[in-house]
């Protein structure tokens, strides 16, 4: 971090020329990048960020309120609903920058990839937040694993149920599937 400031400061120090740092203070020190400085390092920190400005953390209502704002932007507002912008707001962490990204993503995916026609928007979000938070999973579902791989959701689901024996949850009963019914037999 220091040697990044010290290389700005040192050739790009041009008259007239100011720079805007943003960085998360919290980072910086105590525990982070500067743990323990120098005296002089600080000196230096304290040359370098000469004004310091603190931007509020976002809370849910305002992450709401930008999700809404870049959903108008590229004109998918109508199809994110409540449910789809708080799950949005919740897997971003209120993070703008993966906001637009599955905002961006879900405009690509919805819009141009014929394959989503037929499902609701809330499985593309969900798509979306497997494939960019769980890539690995997401790949595997998605590709197949590979030869010899297994069926991944059978696993996943396997995997699910030893984890709420572990937390002392009670299993839901299997649910069987229903036997695949004729045209004559179906209820009318």
């Amino acid at each position: 971090m220091l040697a990044v400031c010290e290389a700005v400061k040192v050739y790009l120090d041009v008259p007239g020329l100011a720079f805007v740092i943003g960085c998360d203070r919290s980072a910086l020190a105590p525990n982070g990048l500067l743990r323990d400085p120098s005296p002089a390092a600080s000196a230096f920190m304290e040359r370098v960020f000469q004004t310091s400005y603190r931007i509020p953390v976002a809370d849910q209502q305002d992450v709401r309120e930008y999700i809404g704002r870049c959903a108008r932007a590229v004109g998918i507002d109508r199809r994110l609903d409540e449910r789809l912008t708080s799950l949005l707001a919740e897997r971003s962490a209120g993070n703008p920058r993966r906001i637009k990204r599955l905002v961006n993503g879900f405009v690509l995916e919805a819009t141009l990839n014929p394959m989503w026609e037929d499902f609701p928007p809330e499985a593309v979000v969900r798509t979306l937040l497997l494939q960019y938070f769980y890539a690995d999973f997401y790949r595997m579902v998605a590709g197949g694993g590979g030869p010899g791989a297994g069926d991944v959701i059978a696993e996943f689901r396997t995997y699910q149920q030893v984890r709420r024996l572990r937390e002392g949850a009670a299993l839901p009963a299997p649910v069987e599937p229903e036997p695949a019914r004729s045209p004559r037999n179906a209820p009318h």
